[in-house]
């Protein structure tokens, strides 16, 4: 099986794209088999001198195509075979198997119409429709099964303690969809039962217990496998859901845990929560490469800009202790918090407390990541700021209690003076629509040059 030839060989070949071949032929020759990073083989071509004769051309051993000589002869065709030995290649079967039907435009048309008048409407005259090909129709005439699952995988699901979900019917009463969902087992509760129930079952994790047992959907509970095989695969958890990740990162490690409690339970001591659990067990790292990052951005960096910095370390970084390493460095995210508060308020002598400064900080902080979708709320331990310092975040507000009064006052004065007839009758309008607290709209239109920033100011 040969490719080409093509490139500086034969431009025109139909497989020629911007000057080059699109299928990257002819390969480069290769002494032996090595792996991509991909988990794609790059095959052994060795230049020994073979060639054949293609469209009058000689090719060797970089134009071969990956072939099976079994598949070849027995559909007695060309088909290309290449290894793939990463998870790429489960993905990409995957995504086969559930697209769903093949995809067809579909134009509509009218052959009656030949002395009306035809108008186009794109909406109705296409459609973008699904269609079943020849191939498949027959398959399923003959009830040919469409793909198959080999072990049956069962999923496992993961939540928080009565986090679990409950399905309810649209006449039901909230009050009983509360009482039942207080009772309700899911594979994780009725696995902790089972511990409870069978000694012989806390010798498996979570994931591992479909392989030796069974969960029954109706009387959601677990019983010992009789025939079959199956294995389990959990949910996936992002890092950044917090509590429900560590838990599930217990599940993978812990046996035959009996509740939630005894999962947070590591060498006979009761943890607060699943996050300690697996500090206690050494599943996360430490802190050190980010201590060491903002003990060196405190060299170079304002207060501002650390707030940035941590922001970043919490939102993309999981930081195992983010509540020592704010600690530790507290001064210097809070060093130009004085400097800033003075400077809004315009007075120079302007004092705070080491608390003002710790929450302003805090709060500092809250109005970055809130801008990201989160809230310290969001991560374990992490102090909460004590106060809301909205006036001094909104600018719009600042601004407006720092007018200089007297100087406004005269310039008022002066310049009503100054009015002419038409801003003048704006001006009064305006005026009494405020001190009378009338609901009013004002628009002023006017060429440039007429004085309408004057009026509004």
């Amino acid at each position: 099986m040969m490719h080409g030839p093509c490139g500086t060989l034969m431009p025109n070949a139909p497989c020629m794209k911007d000057g080059r071949c699109s299928k990257r032929y002819p390969r480069n020759f290769q002494e032996n088999t090595t792996e991509n990073i991909d988990g794609y083989p790059i095959y052994r071509r060795k230049n020994n001198g073979r060639t054949v004769e293609v469209k009058g051309i000689q090719l060797d051993n970089r134009w071969v195509v990956p072939y099976n000589p079994y598949l070849a002869t027995k559909y007695d065709c060309h088909i290309n075979v290449e290894i793939c030995s990463s998870i790429t290649a489960v993905k990409y079967l995957f995504k086969y198997v559930y697209k769903g039907h093949d995809r067809a435009t579909i134009e509509i048309r009218n052959n009656n119409m030949q002395n009306q008048e035809q108008v186009d409407d794109e909406i109705s005259l296409y459609l973008d429709a699904r269609y079943i090909s020849a191939s498949e129709a027959t398959w399923r005439i003959f009830h040919y099964r469409l793909h198959n699952e080999k072990p049956d995988v069962i999923p496992l699901c993961i939540h928080l303690s009565g986090q679990h979900r409950v399905l309810f019917q649209d006449n039901e009463r909230l009050e009983d969809i509360i009482e039942r969902s207080a009772a309700e087992k899911t594979t994780l509760t009725a696995w902790f039962h089972a511990n409870i129930t069978y000694l012989n079952a806390r010798s498996l994790k979570y994931a591992e217990f479909p392989s030796q047992w069974v969960f029954n959907n109706k009387t959601k509970e677990w019983k010992p496998r009789q025939r079959g095989h199956s294995i389990g695969r959990m949910y996936f958890v992002h890092p950044a859901a917090g509590e429900k990740y560590y838990l599930r990162m217990l599940l993978n490690v812990i046996c035959g845990a009996t509740s939630f409690e005894n999962l947070r339970t590591i060498n006979g001591i009761l943890y607060s929560s699943f996050k300690e659990a697996c500090i206690a067990l050494g599943l996360l790292q430490d802190d050190d490469e980010w201590d060491q990052c903002l003990k060196e951005a405190k060299q170079i960096q304002i207060g501002t800009q650390m707030h940035k910095l941590f922001a970043t370390l919490l939102l993309f970084c999981e930081l195992t202790r983010p509540e020592i390493l704010w600690e530790k460095y507290i001064s210097d995210f809070s060093d130009d918090i004085l400097f800033q508060a003075r400077h809004d308020s315009g007075d120079m002598t302007f004092e705070l407390t080491d608390a003002d400064i710790y929450n302003r900080a805090l709060y500092h902080l809250q109005i970055i990541l809130s801008k990201n979708g989160c809230l310290l709320n969001d991560f374990s331990n992490m102090p909460i700021p004590a106060a809301i310092f909205d006036n001094e975040s909104n600018r719009l507000i600042r601004d407006e209690q720092q007018y200089d009064i007297e100087e406004l006052a005269s310039f008022t004065e002066n310049g009503i003076s100054n009015l002419n007839v038409e801003q003048r009758i704006i001006f009064d309008e305006v005026i009494v629509a405020t001190k009378t607290k009338t609901p009013a709209m004002f628009f002023v239109d006017g060429p440039g040059g007429t004085g309408k920033t004057f009026l509004y100011r």
